[in-house]
């Protein structure tokens, strides 16, 4: 996510087509959400999928495994801190890395409206903060790529100096 947070990767692009990747590795892809799991029986059921407009796309249905590797992710947690869900941006999906990018994106705008509206080739002292929370994997390289981003957005013109991008990685354990 972090590389579709900093525009690294086209999230539409470069999207993973299961199905074409199943056929391509010789398993089975089937899309749904999985609402029980019977271990003896050596099944599980998937929920009736629907439309956004409410029309069934495929009924529910039992799909039979000999082996079964249950892969589910995470979400970040926010551990009850106060005020983290209202002004964070979790990377767990595609839509908040996307978000992710358009704001960061919207902070050099800002910051290079400021510096053309004086009518000069100043590069801007406005200085821009993103805090990163949490330095894991996902952290460490969101950090990475904001870090290159900043000198980037110069070379494409921007007169935003990477020098006035602080980025702060925070970690929370002992």
């Amino acid at each position: 996510m972090h590389e579709v947070a900093t525009d690294k990767l086209n999230s539409s692009e470069d999207e993973l087509n299961y199905f074409a990747h199943a056929k391509k590795n010789h398993f089975e892809f089937c899309l749904g959400r999985m609402s029980d799991i019977d271990r003896e029986q050596k099944h599980i059921v998937l929920e009736q999928m629907d439309s956004k407009s409410g029309e069934m796309i495929a009924p529910c249905r039992t799909l039979a495994y000999d082996t079964l590797v249950l892969a589910i992710g995470s979400t970040s947690n926010d551990f009850g801190t106060l005020g983290a869900k209202e002004h964070c941006i979790f990377l767990d999906s595609r839509q908040q890395a996307d978000r992710f990018q358009n704001e960061f994106l919207n902070l050099y705008l800002q910051a290079q409206s400021k510096v053309a509206g004086r009518g000069d080739d100043t590069i801007s002292s406005k200085r821009l903060d993103i805090a990163i929370v949490g330095a894991g994997a996902t952290g460490v390289e969101l950090a990475a790529e904001l870090h290159y981003a900043a000198h980037q957005f110069c070379k494409y013109g921007f007169k935003v100096s990477p020098e006035n991008v602080r980025i702060s990685l925070i970690e929370a354990s002992n």
